[in-house]
């Protein structure tokens, strides 16, 4: 782009430096010719030169002083809208090659993604190594096919956490796997009156953020330590990182050692393609090993679940394994079936509850924020820089600094 800039400006300089001299050259040509047949000025001529009228008046001279005269005039209008159609093409072709090449953002749009927030500053880098990504480097192709696919959660990321452009991080597997950050306020709001949360599959934060608002404590388990230090440097900038306990484990097996209130959590679903299947049973996403283990944990249980779950297996499942299906509620986001919310209480007892399904709709609003930043090429670029990222922290073992710069120059 730059190489087509400065070719565009030189181009422009050197059309109107040319028709500068040939304006100044012709229009001095018209001035002699108009001056010399000027009456006065031949009287003068005549007598200070007696012989100067007869050669001035002669045919040849006479002849080409007039061709001169008409030749300046048309020339220089005729250079003047020529210089100025050749200005216009040249102007035209170098924007719609900066536009063709360039990213299509608005200047004052093109801030750099850039996290905030008073959150603690041990062992963060501040001058940590983070430049953008190659734009020639270019990703395999399972890793194309995937983004591909998964582009259209990209064009979402500020129904799942509307300060993204304030430095949030997310890999491709959490843009499809974080819960919308108004679901997960909802979630929050629900759990009553607790003091301790616990998410045994926190992500990259979208829950734990939303409980950290409204209770005292809460206990973030993944699996995954890339996911931790996700969770972590999002919690920062929503400045709710001090309630939170991070914690890199398996939630089954150290679940003797975690008690709270309630559990609240969105299980894996199996990935972007559980929407191809008409209907999936809750033993496919494992929940009944989930709840017998999480009633030991907390009496309370509230999870987030694809909207074709299989409701009625779940209420089946639950009274198998002396538990309570208090609620199912269908999640309609912006008018559309979006997921599904199962209220589940302990029964330690075992019981025989109400084989009634209690089924429920609630209905949000998911503000959609329009940006010009909707490019694959963006996102592509978003996706390794926050791999470059995460294998940065923990090849020197720190967490992701706070002051992150996301470069999406492309």
């Amino acid at each position: 782009m730059l190489i087509v800039v400065v070719l565009g400006t030189a181009a422009v300089c050197a059309l109107t430096l040319n028709l500068g001299i040939l304006y100044v050259g012709l229009t001095m040509i018209v001035v002699i010719t108009d001056v010399v047949w000027s009456p006065d000025v031949q009287v003068a001529m005549g007598k200070c030169f007696p012989g100067a009228v007869q050669w001035i008046n002669c045919g040849i001279v006479s002849r080409s002083s007039s061709v001169f005269s008409a030749f300046g005039s048309r020339a220089i209008a005729t250079l003047v809208v020529g210089h100025w159609g050749a200005v216009q093409v040249i102007g035209t072709c170098m924007f719609v090659v900066v536009d063709l090449l360039g990213p299509s953002r608005r200047p004052e749009e093109r801030t750099p993604l850039e996290s905030v927030g008073d959150g603690p500053t041990a062992n963060v880098v501040p001058d940590h190594d983070l430049t953008p990504a190659d734009p020639d480097e270019k990703p395999s192709a399972a890793k194309a096919d995937t983004t591909e696919k998964t582009f259209k959660y990209w064009k979402k990321r500020f129904t799942l956490f509307p300060m993204f452009d304030k430095g949030v991080l997310l890999d491709e597997e959490s843009f499809y796997s974080v819960c919308p950050e108004v679901l997960a306020s909802y979630m929050a709001k629900k759990c009553g009156n607790i003091k301790v949360a616990v998410d045994p599959f926190c992500g990259a934060g979208g829950n734990v953020i939303q409980l950290a608002k409204m209770f005292d404590k809460v206990i973030a388990i993944d699996i995954d330590p890339e996911k931790i230090l996700l969770a972590k440097h999002n919690s920062i900038i929503y400045e709710v990182f001090d309630k939170i306990e991070f914690i890199v484990g398996d939630f089954f097996t150290m679940a003797n050692q975690i008690k709270g209130d309630v559990i609240v959590t969105s299980p894996p679903w199996g990935g972007p393609d559980y929407n191809e299947t008409p209907v999936i049973g809750p033993l496919q996403l494992s929940l009944d090993k989930l709840l017998a283990v999480g009633k030991t944990v907390a009496p309370k249980v509230l999870l987030h679940l694809p909207k074709n779950i299989d409701k009625f297996e779940c209420l089946k499942m639950c009274n198998g394994i002396g538990a309570e299906v208090r609620k199912v509620e269908n999640v309609f986001m912006d008018r559309y079936l979006n997921s599904t919310l199962l209220y589940v209480r302990s029964n330690n007892n075992n019981a025989v509850t109400d084989s009634v399904l209690k089924l429920a709709d609630i209905h949000l609003h998911n503000s959609f924020r329009k940006n010009d930043c909707c490019s694959i090429g963006y996102y592509k670029s978003y996706l390794m820089n926050v791999d470059r990222i995460l294998i940065s922290c923990q090849t020197s073992s720190v967490d992701v600094p706070r002051n992150v710069v996301i470069g999406l120059d492309i």
